[in-house]
């Protein structure tokens, strides 16, 4: 780039406010063209807060040439000087992402039936009841919430996109003493890319499309109002992105393992062949030597030149494979080079990243658990000493007893009942034991005596 160009450029960025390429915490998840432009949206309303009272945000239509060429430069990540253009310049392409044709094949087509069927059931079912707007209003953040903390990166990305339109709705909408755009207006501008991001009432029935784009507004209406939409979406929903993008740098890391794992594959090879190629020369070196030598014989000569011959040829077989080696490695050198770049970014995003902070419910419900500790550490304190000695076996229970406790006499048994038992021994069929048999002979013995 000529000097005269370079200093011109360094001035205009001194002198006007430029939007950057896109933020690090967003480089990798989602980083679609349509986030593009609603992300930057953001960045430009960030740095003119004051753009917002300006009359008919939302509402009246920017310059088309300049409006396509803003788009243009959003979706594709250029540096934008946000001084050339007015806001309603960013905000009609905030509106116009979800429709436009440079940007038809980032539309939210990737969503399955599905994903909508909660949500459409609700808004097509019980339309009398008084709860009803109610109902489908909850069940659109209940439909983004599921999105936001899938683990698909598609998904979140298109919570991130409808979130973003109540979001801004509610933005512009805050200042609607000096814009005089209150949430019914914001709802009517926003409404019709949001009907198509709901994939709702597409019918090709007029006064049935009228009647869906009504009902759309009204809930769109009723969500403006609500402070679920006060935050940021990578505010409110930085838990699910952090863990998101944790699971991305995960990845990358069992790659680079795979990649560095061929990558010394391949420079052990190198060297192995390296290593070969060396020896063969050294080799060719000595037979070249018996060659060149005058007192060597014709027949040496001979055999140390086919021989030189020889060895040259593996020489030039180890340097091909050293050289195809080299080929395969370099692009799994690149590979792990823009690896490296993807999980270098996700770090600092994840650095850039507001943490999740504890809800009032979460606080409470912390408090009341360690109330209840600290209650229970004073109980035990405050408990009167018991008797620490340790408790008796079995074994030393029954012999504390046998000491402490008098012994019963044995009583002797009348002569009548062991005649019974004697008779009963002698009259069992059992074969009876050593012991009876010579307690039978002793007793005839005693009789003959």
């Amino acid at each position: 780039m000529p000097s005269f160009k370079k200093s011109k450029l360094k001035s205009i960025l001194k002198s006007k406010n430029v939007l950057p390429a896109s933020r690090p915490e967003n480089q990798t998840i989602g980083n679609t063209g349509i986030l593009r432009v609603i992300r930057k949206t953001f960045d430009y309303i960030a740095q003119n807060p004051n753009k917002l009272n300006e009359e008919g945000v939302l509402r009246i239509s920017g310059e088309k040439t300049r409006v396509d060429a803003l788009i243009s430069k959003l979706a594709s990540d250029q540096p934008v000087v946000s001084e050339d253009y007015s806001i309603h310049d960013f905000v009609v392409a905030f509106k116009r992402s979800l429709t436009d044709k440079a940007l038809k094949d980032e539309k939210l087509e990737y969503l399955s039936s599905s994903d909508y069927q909660d949500l459409h059931e609700v808004i097509n079912t019980n339309k009398g009841e008084p709860n009803y707007l109610k109902n489908c209003a909850t069940a659109l953040q209940r439909f983004i919430s599921t999105l936001a903390r899938s683990n698909d990166p598609k998904k979140v990305e298109a919570a991130e996109i409808i979130y973003s339109f109540i979001h801004l709705g509610q933005k512009v909408s805050n200042h609607q003493a000096s814009n005089k755009m209150g949430p019914s207006q914001c709802a009517t501008c926003i409404g019709p890319a949001l009907q198509h991001a709901l994939n709702f009432g597409s019918s090709s029935n007029p006064s049935e499309a009228i009647e869906s784009q009504k009902i759309i507004n009204t809930i769109v209406e009723m969500a403006i109002g609500e402070s679920y939409y006060n935050e940021k979406f990578d505010v409110k929903f930085s838990s699910s992105i952090i863990k998101l993008k944790e699971a991305e740098i995960n990845i990358i890391n069992e790659n680079l393992k795979e990649l560095d794992q061929k990558a010394q594959d391949l420079n052990s090879q190198i060297n192995l062949f390296d290593e070969g190629a060396s020896s063969l020369k050294s080799q060719v070196k000595e037979q070249q030597k018996i060659v060149s030598d005058s007192s060597s014989s014709q027949p040496a000569v001979k055999a140390a030149a086919a021989h030189r011959d020889r060895l040259l040829i593996r020489v030039d077989i180890q340097t091909n494979n050293k050289r195809k080696a080299q080929s395969q490695l370099a692009p799994i050198q690149a590979e792990i080079k823009e690896l490296q770049q993807q999980k270098s970014s996700l770090e600092l995003a994840l650095s850039t990243l507001p943490r999740p902070s504890l809800s009032s419910h979460r606080k409470a419900s912390l408090s009341i658990e360690k109330d209840g500790a600290s209650q229970r550490n004073e109980n035990i304190e405050n408990k009167p000493p018991q008797n620490n000695a340790p408790r008796k076996t079995a074994v030393q229970f029954s012999s504390h007893r046998n000491q402490t406790e008098p012994k019963k006499p044995i009583r002797p048994v009348p002569p009548s009942v062991k005649k019974e038992a004697g008779q009963k021994r002698e009259s069992s069929d059992l074969p009876s034991n050593d012991n009876n048999r010579m307690s039978s002979e002793a007793k005839k013995r005693k009789s003959t005596k």
